[in-house]
């Protein structure tokens, strides 16, 4: 048996907030509809974007504790990774 205490979930990329019958609908309208080849990756994309909502309205307990922009959590990352990068006689090293 094992605890989990603790955990924290970061949420990005959370813009249109749907009911459940409204995203239901929408799985409902991209099941029945002819998509062509060259979109399947954005039905993808979508289709994820819509599962984790549904999940997150099924949750129960779930809090939001800050919100952040987009723009925000990549100004954050894009730091990170330039924390990681070193440059010595002209050449450049990544931590590991």
């Amino acid at each position: 048996m094992g605890i989990k205490a603790g955990s924290a979930k970061t949420i990005v990329n959370e813009v249109a907030k749907f009911k459940k019958d409204e995203i239901e609908f929408l799985f409902e309208l991209i099941k029945n509809s002819m998509i062509p080849g060259q979109h399947l990756g954005i039905a993808m994309d979508i289709v994820n974007k819509l599962k984790s909502q549904y999940q997150l309205l099924n949750r129960k307990g779930a809090v939001v504790k800050t919100t952040k922009s987009t723009n925000d959590v990549v100004k954050e990352n894009i730091e990170k990774v330039q924390q990681e990068i070193k440059e010595q006689d002209g050449e450049l090293f990544i931590k590991e």
